[in-house]
């Protein structure tokens, strides 16, 4: 009986905790998501509420309305690139080749040679890749991620 109440303190313990950075995702601004990205988050990775509604990530999200933002995004999209995790870097370089292909092209040689590694969630799937592969695929028109429309 005692290794069950053990148990079930453990899990409880990791339950809350994955609440409460659940919830600091919710009160962060989308480029604060971004810079500290721990991993590339496609469109299908989220969760489905009691009422069959599919909800995505807050980094996704974050992520989204970055992407959509259109000129606004240009300097956080550099931001990205230039200082963000490895995840963020992705996410920032598929920001900039939306809303500036030339500065996309400028950045894409750094980010070639980067070898960190970055987690890609497509779904319940998880890969790893570096930088710099993740970057090859994207310019050979290679699905990475889904982009928002």
């Amino acid at each position: 009986m005692r290794g069950l109440a053990i148990s079930l303190l453990v899990v409880g313990a990791l339950v809350c905790a994955a609440c409460s950075v659940s919830g600091q995702a919710k009160h962060q601004s989308p480029v604060d998501l971004l810079v500290r990205a721990e991993a590339l988050d496609d469109s299908a990775v989220g969760e489905v509420t009691q009422a069959e509604r599919a909800v995505r990530t807050a980094r996704y999200e974050a992520f989204r309305q970055l992407y959509l933002g259109g000129n606004v995004s240009l300097s956080t999209a550099k931001r990205l690139v230039d200082s963000a995790s490895p995840a963020g870097r992705i996410y920032g370089y598929l920001i900039l080749r939306r809303v500036s292909p030339q500065d996309a092209v400028a950045a894409a040689p750094r980010l070639l040679l980067d070898h960190a590694q970055v987690d890609v969630r497509n779904g319940c799937i998880v890969n790893t890749s570096t930088v710099g592969e993740l970057v090859l695929h994207i310019q050979k028109g290679y699905y990475v991620i889904q982009l928002p429309n």
